[in-house]
């Protein structure tokens, strides 16, 4: 659904506009992605004040939602021209690329399972043993301990939060306890 997004600085009378079709912000509201598309001046407006801290506004049914960035994060800011002065931007949390083991955000596309989404990108990440029939099983047990939750907004996004001794650990749990083996189920 598409959204009007807006930012203000009244100390500096700017006040700019444009719309936005995905975001996803923490418990904080601290936005870590953010689409924004619009006219040239008005969407470089709105990213440059994410990324400086700034709090935008995003109007959605019948709730105002104030975001802005965590400031301890940098963002990186992803272009498309759409042509005839519209432009189309994607402001988009280091954490989705992290550079160390620990946090890092994974996006779900629509019509995707979260359940294998996650489950790829901790096998991409970690050295696991780790069969697929396992992905329900790791996403269910990581909610359940914690280390994996859903951010807010429109579009679905998980942050995890772990370490590979944990998912070893985790996974050592599971076959012992012969909630996972180590025969792949066909189906």
């Amino acid at each position: 659904m598409i959204e009007k997004i807006q930012m203000t600085d009244y100390a500096r009378n700017i006040h700019v506009e444009a719309y936005t079709d995905g975001y996803a912000y923490d418990e904080y509201d601290h936005v870590y992605l953010l689409s924004v598309t619009g006219l040239d001046s008005s969407v470089k407006a709105i990213t440059a004040g994410i990324v400086s801290n700034r709090t935008v506004e995003i109007q959605s049914n019948s709730e105002n939602i104030l975001l802005t960035s965590p400031w301890h994060y940098t963002n990186q800011i992803w272009s498309v021209r759409l042509g005839i002065g519209m432009l189309h931007q994607l402001v988009i949390s280091e954490l989705f690329f992290p550079k160390e083991r620990g946090q890092m955000l994974i996006f779900v596309p629509e019509n995707e399972q979260p359940e294998r989404v996650v489950f790829s990108a901790v096998k991409n990440r970690y050295s696991l043993p780790a069969l697929n029939c396992w992905a329900g099983w790791l996403f269910k047990t990581l909610k359940q301990e914690e280390a994996l939750d859903q951010l807010r907004g429109n579009v679905m996004v998980f942050r995890l939060i772990t370490s590979e001794e944990q998912l070893d650990a985790l996974i050592t749990d599971g076959i012992k306890s012969g909630a996972i083996g180590f025969v792949e189920e066909t189906s």
